[in-house]
């Protein structure tokens, strides 16, 4: 053997040999380290013992035991995602369950990981009963948190069975029985734990959040928080807690200390890096917190609190679409928490999209625990939808739940308007709105100025919101809503042309345009801005839900649609929205079978969603089954014993059912809730009317005259006195309702009740002096000219189309209703407007039905009848346009094809004018 070789062979004996001794010698440090980590484990000395762990796992990176005592080491430091980690890998190397699954299972839910908790648990229990109890108890609380209350007490129940003297689930125990409203009940369960064990830090951490948020306490809050955080400086729940209240009063110095104890305390915790960025966010600095933000995302994904400060951000940025991304994933993975509903509410509202902040805000709106924030948000989205008088009713709900909140000044100003006291509330109001650099002044004199029909100051005080706001679309948005008050219909689609350069995709202000297109009578044009927005945002469910309503409008066959929305569910499961309207869509096809069997499956997915049970009860009805609807609509008043909604609900079930007498209790207890609940007189003076007891009828109207400003009242007693056909007083109270409320609306019915009345003089003469003083109204120009046009007088109808369209010279409806016109006159010319028409509005089947009738009228059956045949096809559930093809073809001496279109009407059923009218053809065939 060579020298070479014999040397190479002793280096790996020796090599050999080391590492024998190496192995050893790690095994015996891995021990070492195990019980010296335990040792400072038991002291609360988590520094010592992370130092001792990790020299440990040098040695032998393979020891479960040392995984799992990391774990528990970074948990007790904060760092439950880092704790997640090491458990994970400890179970991996097959640690013991009984030690480890309890701790993994406070890790999960402290980094916000609750849907992996139950899957902890196996067929059989742990062996020891105090280890089963404690993982028991993080599953109920895991269970809680995933919105599955049913789950969370069953497990819960087994946490007590398991270890009666379990500290978390007796702590749980509390937060359900709170949160089932019997906070008393909860306080005595905590006060006899913490008085077998009153050094418990987190049971004084407990005892803090139900002094603050169940008892409104909040300085008896942070005397319990401060308790725990003696007890255990490095109760991070604690400090989480102080920091929120800190925050609610504005306390921004207490705020920065209180970070910074936090970070002495626990640097590295989950709750510390949470307030850094916190902090950054409330001085400003939002390059800073947006990139803390995004760390903490990378860590926790999917936590509500990270995704909550996320959205917050990019709220404050101006990031809107970004902003509600990340805060409609905080509520649903934690739709109890009221700071993430809140946020995303504010989102929708500086988006301009009123209906989805109300419907955001609406689970905060208890009137047993009023919310003074989500009742100011519930005031702005209901000013946003032009709901002027809920408007004002929220934000003094708001002032009365907080009067010494700043922000409730408007609300009390609004409170010294609703009192009769103007020149005192206005003046408060346009002081704030010069010196608040909020929004909130400005909308809340909107809101005032547009309730008492004074919408010139409403206008000068959106201009002053503009001024401050000029790259957010609400001011226009509420423009729009004003001038469309004032029936300038034009200038109402200027300024929401104007909200979309600012915010192409702007819900609010694409909806408000296609509801003036459907005024316009274009539904293709409403349906291709939403299909345009759709294409823009794919996930934006309401656009799509807005897509299929039209497309309905537009002829689609409902089954398209619906497979439509079947599709969009499918997608969507957890969505009401979409839920909802596969329901109604299969209601109106009167598949009474299919809705029910859609509303059992939207309430078994949603089953604590009170819109989903009340569908579900209208399906029920639907399908003859009134016991069980009902049963269901008292479930959901039961759910809501404040709510004077499902008592209306009620009360037109029993209407429909035949019961007046309990129509009438119902009716009764939502008055008893809400005093001055229009729908719910609206009920009993129709119950009256129904019975012919008008002079109680009458009363009621003339209550509401009396106890509500307004035109309500006076509409009211119009509509009695048209019920008997007595013109001169239903005239008389229009005009009484129209002083108090000089609205387009209003002008309407006045006129409509002189056409009604046979005053033809009298009508002319209140249209020209009402055109006169709004000579922009070209809405009551256009309706006018309807309502003439249905009552036979062509003339007349062709005169008010005219003015209309001076005021709107392109609009091709208001073309095509001039042809119309003339064509039911026989006067020349009407064949080459009805052209203009289709030029100015293709392929819209009311103005190709009118083209149709002047080619007939001119003899040109050859164009006329196919082009008839193209309108039906494109709305086939039209049926005024088939019989308007068969009257074609009987003009044209085509007896047969008539008949065929006849017959088919006849099966159809349904409006009973029409049937007498396709009777009549039929017999002179």
């Amino acid at each position: 053997m060579t020298t070479t070789r014999k040397r190479l062979i002793g280096l790996a004996a020796t090599a050999v040999l080391a590492g024998t001794a190496l192995v050893g010698c790690g095994a015996k440090e891995a021990g070492k380290s195990v019980a010296d980590a335990r040792s400072y484990l038991s002291k609360g000395d988590y520094t010592a013992a992370t130092i001792e762990i990790k020299n440990g796992l040098q040695a032998k990176p393979d020891s479960a035991e040392l995984r799992f005592l990391l774990g528990r080491t970074l948990l007790g430091t904060g760092d439950a995602s880092g704790a997640v980690v090491e458990l994970d890998k400890a179970h991996e190397l097959k640690f013991g369950d009984d030690q480890l699954l309890p701790v993994l299972a406070r890790a999960l839910l402290a980094a916000g990981q609750p849907d992996r908790v139950p899957g902890l648990v196996g067929p059989q229990p742990l062996r020891e009963p105090k280890a089963n109890g404690d993982l028991l108890a993080s599953v109920a609380a895991a269970q809680r948190a995933l919105g599955q209350p049913d789950k969370a007490k069953q497990a819960l129940a087994g946490a007590l069975a398991s270890d009666p003297k379990n500290k978390n689930a007796r702590m749980l125990q509390v937060r359900l029985v709170a949160g089932g409203g019997d906070e008393s009940a909860a306080m005595r369960l905590l006060d006899a734990l913490l008085a077998e064990e009153p050094a418990l830090a987190s049971a004084w951490v407990l005892k803090g959040e139900l002094l603050g948020y169940a008892k409104h306490d909040p300085a008896a809050a942070e005397t319990a928080f401060r308790q725990a955080l003696k007890i255990d400086p490095r109760e991070l729940r604690a400090h989480a807690l102080l920091l929120q209240l800190m925050l609610a009063r504005s306390d921004m110095p207490g705020f920065k200390t209180q970070v910074e104890t936090l970070a002495k305390v626990a640097p590295s915790s989950f709750e510390s890096r949470v307030s850094v960025v916190q902090l950054a966010l409330a001085e400003g600095r939002l390059g800073e917190a947006r990139e803390g933000a995004q760390q903490l995302l990378k860590v926790a994904p999917t936590h509500p609190l990270v995704l909550s400060l996320a959205g917050a951000i990019e709220l404050q940025a101006g990031a809107l679409t970004l902003a509600q991304n990340y805060l409609t994933k905080a509520v649903q993975r934690a739709p109890d928490v009221p700071t993430s509903r809140r946020l995303l509410a504010e989102s929708y509202l500086r988006a301009g999209d009123g209906d989805k902040a109300l419907t955001v805000v609406q689970e905060l709106l208890d009137p047993l625990r009023p919310d003074a924030a989500a009742l100011a948000l519930a005031a702005q989205s209901h000013l946003l939808n032009g709901n002027t008088a809920q408007a004002q009713r929220y934000y003094e709900m708001a002032a009365s739940a907080a009067p010494s909140d700043p922000r409730n000044r408007v609300a009390a100003a609004l409170m010294e308007l609703a009192n009769g006291n103007a020149q005192a509330g206005f003046a408060q109001l346009e002081g704030m709105a010069l010196s608040d650099k909020s929004n909130l002044p400005d909308l809340a004199l909107v809101s005032a100025y547009a309730e008492r029909k004074e919408f010139e100051l409403a206008l000068k005080a959106i201009d002053r919101l503009s001024a401050k706001n000029p790259d957010q679309p609400v001011a226009p948005v509420l423009r729009a809503r004003i001038l469309r008050l004032q029936g300038d219909l034009r200038g109402a689609r200027t300024s929401l042309e104007a909200a979309l350069k600012i915010d192409p995709t702007n819900y609010q202000a694409i909806g408000d345009l296609a509801a003036l297109d459907l005024i316009d009578q274009k539904p293709e044009a409403a349906l291709k801005r939403f299909e345009a927005l759709l294409a823009k945002q794919p996930q934006n469910i309401p656009a799509a839900l807005a897509v299929a309503e039209l497309r309905l409008k537009t002829g689609a066959k409902p089954a398209d649609v619906q497979k439509q929305i079947e599709d969009l569910v499918s997608r969507n499961p957890t969505d009401a929205g979409s839920r909802l309207a596969l329901v109604e869509v299969l209601l109106e096809q009167r598949k009474t079978a299919a809705a029910l069997a859609a509303a059992q499956g939207a309430a078994s997915t949603l089953p604590d969603n009170l819109q989903v049970l009340d569908a579900l009860g209208r399906a029920q009805l639907a399908s003859g089954d009134s016991n069980q609807a009902v049963a269901l609509f008292r479930r959901v008043a039961a759910a809501l014993p404040s709510s004077p909604q499902p008592q209306l609900r009620l009360a037109e079930t029993q209407v429909r059912l035949g019961d007046q007498k309990a129509a009438a209790e119902h009716y009764a207890l939502a008055l008893k809730m809400a005093p001055n609940l229009v729908e719910a007189q609206h009920g009993l003076m129709q119950l009256a009317l129904s019975q012919k007891r008008i002079p109680e009828a009458l009363k009621i109207a003339r209550s509401m005259q009396k106890n509500q400003r307004g035109a309500i009242g006076y509409l009211f007693e119009a509509e009695i006195y048209a019920s008997q056909r007595q013109w001169e007083p239903t005239v008389a109270a229009y005009r009484a309702a129209l002083e108090r409320e000089p609205s387009t609306e209003v002008a309407k019915r006045v006129f409509a009740s002189l056409v009604v009345s046979k005053k033809p003089t009298d009508a002319k003469q209140f249209a020209d002096t009402w055109e006169q003083a709004h000579p922009a109204d070209v809405d009551f120009r256009f309706q006018s000219g309807n309502l003439l046009a249905e009552r036979g007088d062509a003339a007349g109808a062709e005169a008010q189309y005219r003015k209309a369209l001076a005021l709107m010279p392109d609009n091709g409806i208001l073309v095509n209703n001039i042809a119309s016109a003339m064509v039911s006159q026989g006067k020349a010319g009407a064949l080459e407007l009805a052209r203009k028409a289709d030029s100015l509005s293709p392929d819209t089947p009311v103005v190709m039905d009118t083209l149709a009738a002047a080619l007939s009228a001119d003899k040109q059956f050859d164009k006329a009848i196919p082009m008839q045949r193209l309108v039906v096809e494109k709305a086939p559930t039209a049926p005024i346009f088939k019989l308007n093809l068969a009257k074609l073809l009987i003009q044209a001496g085509q007896p047969e094809p008539a008949r065929k279109e006849l017959q088919q009407l006849a099966q159809l059923g349904g409006d009973p004018a029409l049937q007498r009218e396709v009777a009549s053809l039929m017999k002179g065939l």
